[in-house]
């Protein structure tokens, strides 16, 4: 997402007064409070637009800075055994091997895996009669780790 501008603005200063028609949260805020009815200048709508486009911009770079945290250099783990899991468990693992199988979206076989597809059904994608899909969490995942789901484990019980 790119900064805003104010294109638009040039019309509020052809005004010499514009009336609110809302008491706004943002407004609350910013450098001028209006509430309902009242008459604003248009230099101080202005100031509020300026204000409210700083904060716009302002998250904008932060929801950036953020995504570019998540879905790179992930699922580099392999799939391994370890301690027993439960079946369809899914965390986060550092390591190259993990006592799991990374959830890339891959499709496995129902007849071979009729307890996990009792669990997931088709929710990730498949075909019914011969394959489902596990879920696909890389690019969810934090940079540098794998998300791993259990695919051979104690079935969970309800409690």
């Amino acid at each position: 997402m790119g900064p805003r501008s104010r294109q638009d603005t040039e019309t509020f200063e052809s005004f010499e007064t514009l009336s609110l028609a809302s008491d706004c949260d943002y407004a609350r805020s910013n450098p001028n409070v209006f509430t309902n009815g009242t008459t604003a200048n248009a230099p101080e709508v202005n100031a509020n637009f300026d204000a409210l486009v700083a904060g716009v911009n302002d998250n904008d770079a932060r929801i950036d800075a953020l995504s570019s945290l998540f879905g790179v250099n992930t699922s580099m783990a392999s799939a391994g055994t370890g301690a027993q899991c439960t079946l369809g468990a899914v965390w986060l693992t550092a390591g190259i091997i993990a006592s799991g199988v990374p959830a890339e979206g891959q499709l496995l076989g129902i007849a071979e895996n009729m307890s996990l597809f009792s669990l997931l059904g088709l929710t990730y994608g498949g075909n019914s009669p011969t394959s489902f899909a596990l879920p696909d969490l890389r690019d969810a995942a934090p940079n540098g780790l794998t998300y791993v789901i259990c695919i051979a484990g104690a079935f969970p019980v309800q409690s």
